[in-house]
């Protein structure tokens, strides 16, 4: 399930939820309950180590074991 985050457009507060489907009801702002809310791209929280970034997985010589 992935998490997204919301910014809304009236207070400017920013908010994460968790998407169960597709089909979910409308998302509204915790703070001041508007519905004008946008998606915003998220910064990740991850670093791709291995043979795909140029760096050493720490598996051995091939990158894997």
């Amino acid at each position: 399930m992935p998490i997204f985050e919301y910014d809304c457009q009236d207070c400017g507060h920013n908010f994460e939820r968790i998407v169960f489907s597709e089909k979910q009801e409308r998302i509204t702002c915790p703070k001041c309950k508007s519905e004008r809310i946008k998606r915003v791209i998220s910064s990740t929280s991850f670093i791709v180590h291995g043979a795909f970034s140029g760096g050493s997985s720490g598996c051995g010589s091939s990158g894997f074991s």
